[in-house]
């Protein structure tokens, strides 16, 4: 149990990774043999695999790190977690340079979108823009992952950013998450725009950071054939229904950028539809 009077396991983790985010295995196992902590490596597996299921920790290439949705949700812990955790260099080395691009690619839909919501809060804290921005053509991770949405929206009203989004097709699921971004103060459209023709790509802008999702031709026809075959009324049984049949392997490529041209024609397509 976390923050008992004797140090659980999962709590020496956490305390580490808030000092050193980043983390390799190696790294936290010889952290806590210098504390005076001997566990062996599969306890240590077992522990982070158990934490990286509940959404505290976040996995990627051998890295370990704490996500800032568990931060705001368990804010007790204290300011060195949320300070450590979102500025630190291990974040930062993730990011491109200025007008360069990075790419990462994932396997299934709720490891994209986790790692997605992970890296839009980051950079809602980097770069204190009173706005973002996204186009959304299916809004399928409010069922692969909704605590982290959920998480992640109530971030942006803490920090009053608006949330401005375009959405591609008017259903059920895309009209309750129009109502949610709506309910902190943004923005929801479901009008023509530039970005109506890409339904596979997945479309973010915060300040001067862009993001472009891609989602191979196998995956969109899982999501498109989800998307479709949901019936009148959206009961809870259809929802997980739904979302057990997102649970496909594909592929899914991110590409972020810096003050990147690409970004600059993103930009100009997000700021001249709402401005309209």
């Amino acid at each position: 149990m976390l923050f008992s009077r004797r140090p659980f396991l999962e709590e020496l983790i956490l305390f580490h990774l808030a000092d050193a985010p980043g983390s390799k295995m190696k790294e936290i196992e010889e952290a806590l043999r210098e504390k005076g902590y001997r566990y062996a490596r599969s306890s240590l597996y077992q522990e982070l695999r158990k934490l990286k299921s509940q959404s505290v920790v976040l996995h990627f290439k051998g890295e370990y790190s704490i996500r800032p949705g568990w931060i705001e949700k368990y804010q007790e812990f204290g300011g060195l977690l949320a300070q450590q955790s979102l500025s630190s260099s291990y974040l930062r080395r993730h990011l491109p340079s200025p007008g360069l691009t990075v790419r990462w690619k994932f396997r299934k839909l709720s490891e994209f979108g986790r790692f997605a919501t992970h890296l839009m809060t980051l950079l809602v804290d980097l770069e204190k823009v009173p706005e973002l921005y996204e186009w959304i053509p299916y809004a399928w991770y409010i069922l692969t992952h909704s605590s982290e949405e959920e998480q992640f929206l109530t971030s942006l009203r803490r920090s009053q950013v608006r949330h401005s989004i375009i959405l591609g097709e008017d259903n059920t699921i895309n009209q309750f998450y129009a109502e949610q971004v709506e309910a902190i103060g943004g923005r929801a459209s479901f009008a023509d725009s530039p970005f109506h023709d890409k339904m596979n790509r997945y479309e973010i802008l915060i300040g001067k950071y862009s993001a472009t999702a891609v989602i191979n031709a196998s995956l969109q026809a899982v999501i498109t054939a989800a998307f479709g075959e949901l019936e009148e009324p959206a009961t809870i049984p259809k929802l997980q229904k739904m979302a057990r049949s997102l649970d496909q392997t594909g592929v899914i490529t991110l590409t972020v950028r810096n003050a990147h041209r690409t970004g600059n024609k993103i930009h100009r397509n997000f700021v001249e539809y709402f401005d309209v």
